[in-house]
């Protein structure tokens, strides 16, 4: 809002100059265009802010006409650790479990390599007529054994098959350990080139455009510049708040990466 409305102030100078035959009517043509595209800008963050807050409002569990208002403002960068441990993810220790439970299988799938043999006793008794001598007892005691056929089935089918699945959650959880440790040094990376860019539009640069500012204000009331002169360099100096401002968004943007990469 305040880039547009010193575009607009810019513009209008460079117009009065123009008429007064002092200075170029396509300077003043581009200015307004300038401004003109700042209200477009304007208007596109609004809707990007309606869409955000109707993302935010079921997150927190509020109706959809319930308004919304957000205060405050990001804190300035600061030291944060690095390193992103893998088992410090609950999706790691998943693939850990899984991994796990695949070498559990294949150990299974070994141990029924051959098929169980049976065996057991068997006890019967038995009454018959045998003539002359009348009904006579007899017993029986056996033991039985069994061994299911073909004995040479080692089940191979099945280890080979628990052994690749082993092998493939090998895999993956290292996969995990690897995207995990990219992403954390990825968001490291991006917070240290967005806090070099906060400190420095931060510092003597924002100050510098500031005195440049002031002394073209001071240069124009003792008639040594002029309003466009004055408004340039304000632009320019609203131009590095910008920079500052978006710098400062990407480094919590990537800090929120990190700590999510950290498991935190």
């Amino acid at each position: 809002t305040t880039q547009r409305k010193n575009s607009m102030e810019l513009s209008d100078a460079a117009a009065k100059t123009a008429k007064a035959g002092e200075g170029s009517g396509l300077e003043a043509a581009q200015l307004e265009l300038e401004a003109q595209q700042l209200s477009v800008d304007l208007l596109q963050a609004d809707s990007d802010i309606a869409t955000q807050t109707g993302v935010l409002r079921p997150l927190l569990g509020l109706p959809a006409v319930e308004a919304i208002s957000i205060t405050g403002e990001l804190a300035a960068p600061e030291s944060v650790s690095a390193g992103a441990s893998p088992t410090e993810r609950p999706d790691y220790r998943a693939a850990l479990e899984k991994e796990t439970a695949a070498r559990t299988s294949v150990d299974v799938a070994r141990a029924g390599k051959w098929a169980d043999a049976g065996f057991g006793l068997t006890a019967e008794i038995a009454r018959a007529e045998d003539a002359p001598n009348g009904k006579e007892t007899d017993g029986f005691i056996g033991f039985k054994f069994s061994l299911p056929l073909p004995f040479w089935n080692k089940n191979e089918g099945k280890v080979h098959e628990a052994a690749a699945a082993a092998a493939r959650a090998a895999k993956e959880r290292e996969a995990l350990a690897l995207r995990i440790r990219s992403e954390a040094e990825t968001a490291r990376t991006e917070m240290a080139a967005a806090a070099k860019i906060v400190a420095q539009t931060s510092g003597p640069l924002l100050e510098k455009a500031r005195d440049l500012e002031e002394q073209f204000r001071k240069a124009k009331e003792a008639g040594q510049a002029t309003l466009t002169d004055v408004l340039r360099s304000r632009e320019k100096r609203l131009a590095l708040e910008v920079a500052r401002l978006n710098a400062l968004r990407d480094y919590h943007l990537a800090r929120v990466r990190l700590l999510s990469a950290q498991g935190r």
